[in-house]
């Protein structure tokens, strides 16, 4: 028993002596919880410790605060979240400003070497030659002798002056612009008729207008431009051939002197465009081509007239006829040529090209079949020349 006792007394002063050093850093650690240990007596052996509350703020930990051994050999993992004891990071950038207006040049959509936002205006002159296909047989009151087939004279050069004004939006939101074009060609000639020389006297008159939105578009390629334009067009023709023998010379044969035939349009309906350009390595010039095609739904008036040498109690006899039909004319634009933009005026831009166009049906009534496979007379026209064009960018 007492070699039992003197083991009990060994194992207690061991547990003693290894307590002892600890004991002053247990005494400053806090507790986990809401209170901690304070010292009321110590002896030689141990210490007794009474709870004391805590604060309701908690206190970061001192610099010269110092970890218990075994807590100094585990591995101490990173911050995160930092702690709550740091001061508070700095603010960042503002919010995007979603209010902000949508129209504003983009450096990234709207390149140097596009034409700038704003007004700009295009004045174009083209001096084009005209060929009109029309010979469609009308008859008249007068019978068998008043059916007026006239094929119209040979059209002289003429003008053709075109305007358009427009806005070009930034940021590549394309532009929006109004245009008229008008030519009118005359011609007149002598012909050999049924009974002999007659003069005849061609008018052609067009006159349309645009009112596009295009849009310009970025292509993979720095150096190639991709232009869309669409809108609505509306146009009008007009087309009268006249014939005059002398009296004498209609009397001898078919007693026909006079003879009238016009052609009138009214025609309405969208139309579709595309351009692509080519600028070369020399600074401003650029190849350019167009293309467009318009869908025109037209009402068409047709008027025959014809006079006789036959006298009546009214004087002349004569014969009038109006004819009114729809008809479908699809119109075919196409545009070929090279900008110029001086380096000193960087608003004006310089063009020349050819320009041809091309109206199909324009004066065919598909209700009436002539020739032996019953087949309308199908008329149509084309212009073609060379076109000036002068562009300035507000």
């Amino acid at each position: 028993m007492a070699r039992m006792a003197r083991q009990r007394w060994t194992l207690v002063l061991l547990a003693a002596a290894l307590v002892w050093p600890a004991a002053p850093a247990l005494a400053q650690a806090p507790l986990p919880g809401r209170a901690r240990m304070r010292p009321i007596a110590r002896s030689s052996q141990a210490r007794r410790f009474i709870a004391e509350p805590m604060s309701e703020e908690i206190a970061p930990p001192s610099p010269n605060f110092e970890q218990p051994r075994i807590l100094q050999s585990l591995p101490e993992l990173p911050d995160q979240p930092a702690s709550l004891f740091q001061p508070a990071p700095p603010p960042g950038p503002p919010a995007p400003d979603w209010e902000h207006p949508y129209f504003e040049r983009d450096p990234l959509l709207d390149p140097v070497d596009w034409p700038r936002s704003g007004w700009f205006a295009d004045a174009e002159v083209s001096v084009i030659k005209t060929h009109v296909n029309f010979s469609v047989p009308i008859t008249t009151g007068l019978g068998t002798t008043g059916v007026v087939q006239l094929s119209p004279a040979r059209l002289n050069w003429t003008a053709a002056p075109r305007l358009e004004v427009g806005y070009r939006l930034p940021s590549g939101f394309g532009e929006i612009s109004i245009s008229d074009r008008y030519f009118n060609a005359m011609g007149s000639d002598t012909f050999l008729g049924p009974d002999g020389p007659a003069a005849r006297h061609t008018e052609f008159m067009v006159n349309y207008t645009d009112i596009d939105y295009a849009s310009r578009e970025l292509t993979p390629n720095p150096g190639w431009g991709l232009k869309f334009r669409g809108g609505l067009r509306a146009a009008q023709t007009f087309l009268g051939t006249r014939v005059d023998e002398s009296l004498a010379q209609a009397a001898a044969g078919s007693r026909v002197f006079a003879q009238r035939e016009t052609n009138r349009t009214t025609a309405f309906g969208p139309h579709f465009g595309v351009e692509v350009d080519r600028r070369f390595a020399r600074q401003g010039l650029t190849w350019v081509n167009q293309v467009d095609v318009a869908e025109m739904f037209t009402r068409v008036r047709q008027e025959a007239f014809a006079a006789t040498t036959t006298v009546t109690p009214t004087g002349f006899d004569s014969g009038d006829t109006v004819t009114h039909f729809l008809q479908y004319v699809p119109v075919l634009t196409a545009q070929i040529g090279v900008s110029w933009q001086p380096p000193r005026w960087a608003n004006s831009r310089l063009y020349v090209g050819y320009i041809g166009q091309f109206w199909y049906q324009f004066g065919t009534n598909s209700n009436v079949s002539f020739g032996p496979f019953l087949q309308p007379k199908y008329t149509q026209f084309d212009n073609q020349g060379i076109t000036l064009q002068w562009s300035w960018n507000h």
